[in-house]
């Protein structure tokens, strides 16, 4: 968790007739994943557990986890953190777990990478870096990528080669090539018995 960052202090009720003004402070944490899950865990659980988390609307799983920031301290966030890495659940238990990991997926939602042109839509590895090569399949059609998706792209081409983008560092395209030697081509696809 990061310091917090204190956001507008707005004056409230202050007016003639009012008895006391009052000020209304926002403050924004940086959380991360684990604490943000351990937050609606902990609010969910002390609210009502017995629903069922694909019920709950984006407001709802938002309201679970700001109020269980504002009202509990991080130590009793971190205490659920290491209850979920435990990992002694009953099935029920964990349906619940996964039920709240979906909510909190749709209430705060991970931005997608976007991905190299060489990344096959099949192969869910992730870039390693920005394009820096491009892979030829003809003399005239190809893809830049990443070394990491570049190397699984070569190697799973017949007559594919490799050349460096102008601002590549220094032996991309060997290294690419060198590493494409070494993979079976579309790695990303599990094969069976014998194949």
């Amino acid at each position: 968790m990061s310091l917090p960052t204190f956001g507008p202090t707005g004056l409230q009720n202050v007016h003639d007739d009012a008895p006391h003004g009052y000020a209304v402070v926002r403050l924004d944490y940086r959380v991360s994943r684990d604490e943000l899950f351990a937050a609606l865990v902990l609010g969910f659980t002390e609210t009502d557990p017995d629903r069922d988390p694909a019920l709950m609307t984006v407001e709802e799983v938002r309201g679970e986890v700001e109020s269980t920031l504002a009202g509990h301290s991080f130590t009793e966030v971190w205490r659920v953190i290491e209850q979920l890495r435990d990992g002694s659940f009953s099935p029920w238990q964990a349906d619940r777990l996964e039920g709240l990991r979906q909510a909190m997926g749709r209430a705060y939602p991970v931005a997608s990478v976007p991905r190299c042109p060489a990344a096959h839509p099949e192969d869910p590895t992730p870039c390693d870096g920005p394009p820096v090569v491009t892979v030829l399949v003809t003399n005239t059609t190809g893809a830049n990528g990443c070394e990491h998706h570049a190397a699984r792209m070569l190697a799973s081409l017949e007559g594919g080669r490799v050349y460096a983008l102008p601002d590549a560092p220094a032996g991309a395209a060997i290294r690419v090539f060198k590493a494409a030697a070494t993979i079976r081509p579309f790695v990303w696809v599990e094969r069976g018995e014998g194949q």
